[in-house]
């Protein structure tokens, strides 16, 4: 695993001083260049493109590392709410930042469940309290540009 082994170990660090996983969309620069590795690690094992041999190291490593259902929406959700309060504004689901445009897409699934019937009212409810106008301010669900500024 060479260079990534050291990244494992640095997520493994920062799981232990901050009590979470690192998150690509808040925090400092490190904080996201680990979250988005990290992401990228849970992504493959999710399609099944991961070497199995980088799966157990990562087993050894980073306990918990690939979190169930629940506990991976309960990450995105916290992540996008950390996001929409640190910047008082909604992801931009254009912008170049990997970080952001994850919140962005994730708020848009989101969303869009809610339009269908199928978001489950726990989430909605986690949503509603946490995540600011996160169904954006207008009938057509346009966003507000300002979290916590109805226009």
């Amino acid at each position: 695993m060479g260079g990534e082994w050291d990244t494992a170990q640095r997520i493994a660090q920062f799981r232990d001083r901050n009590g979470r996983w690192p998150s690509p969309a808040t925090g400092t620069e490190e904080e996201r260049s680990l979250g988005l590795w990290l992401r990228l690690q849970r992504l493959a094992l999710a399609r099944g493109t991961i070497d199995p041999f980088r799966a157990v190291c990562l087993n050894m490593v980073l306990n918990g590392w690939a979190p169930g259902p629940e506990e991976a929406w309960l990450e995105h959700a916290r992540e996008a709410s950390s996001f929409m309060l640190s910047t008082s504004r909604h992801p931009d689901p254009e912008s170049t930042d990997p970080g952001e445009l994850s919140v962005a897409m994730w708020l848009g699934m989101q969303r869009t469940r809610e339009r269908l019937g199928r978001l489950e009212p726990g989430r909605r409810q986690w949503l509603d309290g946490h995540c600011p106008l996160w169904r954006g301010d207008g009938a057509d669900g346009a966003e507000s540009p300002k979290v916590g500024h109805a226009e």
